[in-house]
């Protein structure tokens, strides 16, 4: 069976479409699901998945170009989402050929050529800071081994973006909250939801609607909210977390084994 444009571009999108449907998505593909992300904040979910869902390929590519990148930017691009899935599938240890920096590339002057008449929201900044400078662990391995240079992207993207600094909308957006009683029935309360950046609470909104609308019976595995407002969206935050949580329980431990020593 053909692959839509190419097995990485594929992977991404089913990795996408699992995730907004509330199913586990496969962490083999994770860059390629980082991928689609970026691809639909810059061109909009319609133009990425209705292609797919169409099988019509020429679309989306065309749609790649609807703000100025030609067919020759859009070649390379596709070249390098398929040389990233030479290297995920490669039986050897293939030399880092700064595979992941050059897709990143790509999309950063996708986000350039938008940015000419299009505003870049501050919430499409955050998510763009996170992909291109990231701080998820399991990303930053990724760019680790597929690049030598690990300040390159991060380095690029601060300077690109400041060309397109005046376009930035930093109004305060308020998060759309939904009932206290809804909230109480996935074990959260109202409090907890507000702690969290606009980012994560449209998260778990979207993840409760989807759970809320869901007719298949309970037969996929449940969502549980509470995971997602436990970690902080770092993996070395987390980690750091755990390890302190850790760290008093065995001091708890300690004075409980003196206590009983003493006796």
């Amino acid at each position: 069976m053909s692959k839509f444009i190419n097995n990485t571009i594929e992977n991404g999108i089913i990795n996408y479409l699992n995730y907004i449907n509330n199913k586990q998505i496969n962490k083999i593909y994770l860059y390629e699901f980082y991928v689609v992300k970026i691809l639909i904040r810059i061109y909009g979910e319609i133009n990425i998945i209705n292609p797919f869902k169409l099988g019509k390929e020429k679309s989306f590519i065309n749609n790649l170009q609807i703000y100025g990148i030609n067919e020759e930017q859009t070649s390379l691009f596709i070249k390098y989402m398929e040389d990233y899935d030479m290297w995920l599938n490669s039986s050897i240890e293939l030399p880092k050929k700064e595979i992941t920096a050059k897709i990143n590339k790509s999309l950063i002057n996708m986000i350039i050529m938008k940015s000419v008449d299009h505003k870049i929201s501050s919430e499409d900044m955050e998510i763009f800071d996170d992909f291109f400078n990231p701080k998820n662990i399991e990303l930053i391995k990724i760019y680790e081994l597929t690049n030598n240079d690990q300040e390159l992207i991060p380095n690029l993207w601060e300077r690109k973006k400041a060309q397109f600094k005046k376009g930035l909308i930093f109004e305060e957006i308020l998060p759309d909250l939904l009932s206290i009683d809804i909230y109480k029935k996935y074990g959260l309360s109202i409090n907890e939801i507000k702690q969290l950046s606009n980012l994560k609470i449209k998260e778990i909104n979207d993840k409760i609607i989807i759970e809320e609308s869901d007719n298949s019976g309970g037969r996929h595995e449940k969502f549980d909210p509470k995971k997602l407002v436990l970690t902080s969206g770092s993996g070395f935050v987390d980690t750091i977390v755990l390890l302190s949580i850790m760290v008093t329980e065995i001091m708890i431990g300690l004075l409980i084994a003196f206590w009983f020593l003493r006796r």
